[in-house]
């Protein structure tokens, strides 16, 4: 079970887990239980209430709880009631994922590993920007703001904030971690902190924004707002209160079964698929997605000297190690 920065959670599966993954699917089985999870998704409710709501007995509701509890599908507290003490279901996942091919391979010979790199927000090699834009760094604005010839000084790789209206930026990654001879990747992860730009801040401010690797969209998400109201766990103390404080944690994981945005399936592409060990380095481009319809609400994309994450861009790939 993994919990994604909104607070949802989801639960992944596939055939390298035989017994958690026969519980959930004897779980999901039953009309009576996902009448369950139904409710359930729509408030909390006691055994005395879905006996009420389905019109089922009391040791019914009894049996059919036990099992989706068995699965981590929900949770059970007690609570007081008027005739003593009740039991109070709660739904424990938004999401469930399973695949008929295990994502890791489990050959003891060749253990999975992990191995992280990061890279600096202000570390892009193209970008494209209109105004209202602007950089930080640590201790002060870089150039002016709502300049975007700022984004092609040399004082701009000190930046550890940038924001802008429109446009996007390209880093240019290199997949020395994707093409070693000693091992065989099988995932690769991005995460970042990230929010909708507004003027000053505006926490109802959507934004729909886009990730491309090698020129292939490979995650579309919208950010709610340009966040504020309190400070920034890491933001300088000069940076003013009236500004963006703090952002979203994305995370974008490729692997086998597609890429995924926290744990949300996006589309069916792969490490293959997409090229990234061909070459010296693979194109990772994050921009405002102008597509028709949607709110563009511009970025704000925060290094590891501002908002709520003491992190850059980090990239984390596992892979099987064959030394």
């Amino acid at each position: 079970m993994t919990e994604n920065e909104n607070g949802t959670k989801t639960i992944q599966l596939d055939q390298s887990n035989i017994s958690s993954t026969a519980s959930l699917c004897r779980a999901l089985s039953s009309e009576w239980r996902l009448s369950i999870l139904q409710l359930l998704s729509k408030k909390s409710l006691t055994y005395s209430e879905l006996s009420k709501e389905l019109l089922l007995s009391l040791s019914s509701i009894n049996m059919h709880v036990n099992i989706l509890k068995e699965a981590d599908l929900i949770t059970i507290s007690l609570i007081p009631g008027i005739h003593g003490i009740q039991k109070l279901c709660t739904l424990n996942i938004n999401s469930v994922f399973f695949f008929l091919t295990p994502q890791f391979s489990d050959d003891s010979n060749h253990p999975i590993r992990k191995q992280s790199e990061s890279f600096p927000v202000s570390s892009y090699s193209l970008c494209e920007i209109s105004a209202p834009c602007g950089l930080a760094s640590k201790s002060s604005f870089i150039d002016y703001t709502d300049n975007p010839k700022a984004f092609y000084t040399n004082l701009r790789l000190t930046a550890s904030l940038i924001w802008f209206t429109n446009g996007f930026l390209e880093y240019h990654i290199s997949n020395h971690l994707l093409t070693s001879i000693a091992h065989i990747p099988s995932q690769i992860e991005f995460s970042f902190e990230i929010c909708s730009e507004a003027p000053d801040y505006n926490n109802n401010w959507p934004s729909d924004i886009a990730v491309d690797i090698n020129g292939r969209t490979v995650s579309r998400f919208r950010t709610s707002g340009d966040y504020g109201g309190r400070k920034g766990k890491l933001n300088p103390s000069w940076w003013p209160d009236k500004m963006t404080q703090f952002g979203e944690l994305k995370r974008i994981t490729i692997n086998k079964n597609g890429c995924f945005t926290n744990g949300d399936f996006f589309s069916s592409d792969t490490i293959q698929s997409l090229h990234m060990q061909e070459g010296n380095y693979f194109t990772f481009r994050l921009y405002v997605d102008e597509t028709l319809h949607n709110c563009i609400g511009g970025i704000n994309l925060l290094g590891r000297d501002f908002g709520d994450y003491p992190q850059d861009i980090e990239i984390e790939v596992t892979y099987q190690d064959l030394a």
